[in-house]
């Protein structure tokens, strides 16, 4: 992939990330909730799917690009990095890395804005280095 199409598509990314962020709100802090019959992880981790919806920002990007529940929940338990090695067509190695980085501000219990400005940072950092 050119470089062009790779900060393209990096751009996107945050995008719609951020169209997800602008409607649960950038204070929105994701809190993991038990699943009837299965024990939380503690404070760490998030479900792609609860009661048949994507649940953590992830899910939800995942989701608006074409990703079934049934895919999201082949996922659980598991980090994006991890979970895109199954479905490796669906994501670019620069969306994955962009969304690890989202995925680890939001597990460790802050905001989705300060997720979203991780991302936005990890996708600069990844232009930066093609530019070089």
């Amino acid at each position: 992939m050119e470089t062009l199409e790779r900060i393209k598509v990096m751009v996107k990314a945050v995008d719609d990330l951020e169209y997800i962020v602008d409607q649960f709100g950038h204070d929105h802090v994701y809190v993991k909730e038990p699943k009837p019959g299965q024990p939380a992880y503690g404070n760490g981790g998030c479900w792609y799917v609860k009661d048949g919806e994507p649940d953590c920002l992830i899910a939800k990007f995942l989701f608006n690009r074409g990703w079934t529940i049934e895919e999201l929940s082949s996922c659980e338990s598991r980090s994006v990095f991890s979970a895109s090695g199954d479905y490796p067509d669906r994501l670019t190695n620069d969306e994955v890395s962009i969304l690890s980085t989202a995925q680890q501000v939001q597990d460790n219990g802050k905001t989705w804005g300060e997720a979203l400005r991780a991302a936005k940072l990890e996708a600069f950092y990844l232009t930066r280095q093609l530019v070089r």
